[in-house]
């Protein structure tokens, strides 16, 4: 390597890994939603399959009502708070018609 070229990477070497560490930070932020982004993208007439794809399956079925969500990590001796969860309604045609958001806006 030319020794002019090998000082030009020791000088920008560290400028472009810190970039990519950076870059790669904010796409994994980017995709990371909290429970209220995912809750706002279900929309009404939306599919249970794409509703599926966005939020995984469902935890629990009562009747009509599907809720989605992530039951807390807690160890055996303490109460389990309330989970952050979503309810959708499906109409019988398997399209949204209603949901209901329950929980903080973590």
């Amino acid at each position: 390597m030319n020794p002019m070229n090998f000082k030009r990477f020791r000088t920008y070497a560290p400028i472009a890994l810190v970039l990519m560490l950076l870059s790669g930070c904010m796409a994994e932020k980017q995709t990371a939603m909290s429970d209220k982004q995912l809750f706002e993208s279900v929309r009404t007439g939306m599919s249970r399959v794409d509703v599926e794809k966005l939020l995984g399956k469902p935890v629990l079925e009562l009747g009509s009502e599907i809720y989605y969500g992530k039951p807390p990590k807690i160890e055996k001796w303490q109460s389990p708070p309330a989970p952050t969860s979503i309810s959708v309604v499906y109409s019988p045609e398997n399209v949204v018609q209603s949901k209901k958001f329950y929980g903080g806006n973590k």
